[in-house]
């Protein structure tokens, strides 16, 4: 048995809106005392700090049932290029957004209105963000260059040239490099990475599973997600990262639900793994695969709130070894179904879960 003396904390996670948002939060909530949210909502995505406000608001509606007021949503602003650097430090300093998430155009799920890599540089938020000492979390992928479609397993590769230039430009920028899944990143990490100023969330797919799982028994949708599982060297490169104890990484699920039938259609397969209804034990697995269970606190549970000027939240979660499987679909109210990873009609093919927490 594992001990954690502190209650983990989700520092990237997508809840959507209105019935898939009341459906997922739960999940969430059950785990961690707090969660970092992203602004790519659609419904509207979060560009003001009013915005930023009305769906905390939709959030704690959802986990006060499960949890009362002891979940702490932390959301944060969707950077487009007419995003008004006033209107960033209003809603940082009153306490309304605690970050902005800058989207490649195209690179993910409803990131259409977002800022390419080489306008990011010059934008008229960033010199400002770095006065007050605002996060900038970063998708670190170049969708596009030269006017051509990159390869989606190049992207995030590219992209370190402009962390690079990044922290040249503006030294005392925090940047929060979401979701690292490319061997180059993770150098850039190993070199880079100072906690408090320069960090990055790590998913639980993209420990677990390369790209040969994407097509082992065929075309895998609910292993799909951008950014896309890579080679295995870059899984190694990110799993020795993830579980080395560093004070810069921490755990950030990019949970990010899909209804089953836009997983699961005939063209255009939504990307996205919804993980958050098994958070701790896909990142005890994971950390149990690497020998590491003893640095699993301190990713899971202190880094990511550290980051965000928060103490870590004292508490017990023993975890325990449990075999055991996801039996079930989740429903949606209004008649949508969502398959939480590691479900499988087939009981044999379903995901084998080796650990289970227990939250005291």
């Amino acid at each position: 048995m594992t001990t954690l003396n502190y209650i983990p904390f989700d520092s990237h996670v997508h809840f959507r809106r209105g019935a898939m948002l009341r459906t997922v939060v739960p999940y969430t909530a059950r785990q961690c005392w707090g969660a970092v949210v992203m602004p790519n909502t659609a419904t509207p995505h979060i560009l003001t700090p009013d915005d930023a406000d009305a769906y905390r608001n939709e959030i704690l509606f959802a986990s006060h049932p499960v949890v009362g007021e002891n979940f702490v949503p932390l959301v944060t602003g969707y950077l487009t290029p007419k995003t008004d650097p006033i209107d960033i430090a209003h809603g940082y300093k009153k306490g309304k957004w605690h970050g902005m998430k800058v989207y490649p155009p195209g690179a993910t799920t409803h990131s259409n209105e977002g800022v390419a890599a080489r306008d990011l540089l010059t934008h008229p938020a960033l010199p400002v963000m770095a006065d007050i000492g605002m996060p900038l979390l970063l998708h670190p992928e170049v969708n596009a260059l030269h006017g051509d479609i990159v390869d989606p397993y190049d992207r995030e590769r590219l992209f370190v040239d402009t962390l690079e230039e990044l922290l040249y430009r503006y030294p005392t920028l925090r940047l929060s490099v979401e979701h690292v899944t490319d061997e180059a990143t993770a150098r850039f990490m190993m070199s880079y990475g100072k906690t408090g100023q320069v960090v990055c969330t790590i998913t639980a797919q993209h420990l677990l599973f390369d790209r040969r799982d994407l097509h082992e028994d065929g075309w895998q949708p609910h292993l799909f997600c951008y950014p896309i599982l890579k080679r295995k060297k870059s899984r190694d490169a990110v799993i020795a990262l993830a579980t080395g104890g560093f004070g810069f990484v921490s755990a950030g699920t990019d949970s990010a639900p899909h209804p089953t039938h836009a997983k699961e259609r005939a063209a255009g397969c939504a990307g996205g793994v919804f993980s958050a209804h098994i958070m701790v034990e896909l990142y005890a697995q994971a950390f149990a695969n690497a020998g590491a269970l003893d640095k699993l606190e301190a990713f899971l549970c202190v880094n990511g709130p550290r980051f965000y000027g928060l103490k870590p939240c004292p508490g017990t979660v023993n975890i325990v070894e449990s075999a055991r499987a996801i039996d079930a679909m989740i429903a949606i109210e209004g008649g949508d179904k969502l398959r939480p990873f590691g479900f499988h009609e087939d009981p044999s093919k379903a995901f084998k879960l080796r650990y289970r927490p227990i939250f005291h």
